[in-house]
């Protein structure tokens, strides 16, 4: 796919080179999923989760979240319904800030490796590349993050 890309817009660029900004936008992409879904624990948490259209505020941390703070060392609690509210928030938030972190991070790098292309990297080598990473990787890395 991306060889024919490439022939196609005359460019000779490493494959391996290629495959390093594949990892990068794969990364990215695994990052944002995993943000959309600590986005979702949030907004449970903090009963966001629909539009005010009732008056009843349900907070509700998923056990996924309490589970993880255990399993980290991030509480001293053992069972989960003894976290509170201000502790997973406060967890939440610190993983949410690490995501943000991260994809900063690799956009960073990303841009990097595109600005030594110089006009060698194009539209179309970018698009051919985010296609195959949505197509054949993220499918991969979406199974355990949507149960």
């Amino acid at each position: 796919m991306i060889n024919s890309v490439l022939q196609k817009t005359r460019s000779s660029i490493d494959i391996e080179y290629l495959r390093e900004i594949a990892v990068l936008i794969h990364q990215l992409e695994c990052i944002d999923l995993d943000r959309l879904l600590w986005t979702t624990y949030l907004r449970s948490g903090t009963s966001t989760l629909k539009p005010q259209a009732t008056t009843s505020i349900l907070s509700l941390w998923p056990l996924e979240v309490k589970q993880r703070m255990i399993d980290r060392g991030q509480t001293t609690a053992s069972d989960p319904n003894e976290i509170d509210h201000a502790s997973c928030l406060s967890y939440v938030q610190r993983v949410l800030k690490k995501f943000r972190n991260q994809t900063e991070y690799f956009q960073a790098q990303l841009k990097e490796k595109k600005q030594l292309l110089n006009n060698r990297w194009t539209s179309e080598i970018e698009e051919a590349i985010i296609k195959f990473v949505q197509q054949h990787v993220i499918p991969l890395y979406k199974v355990p993050t949507e149960g």
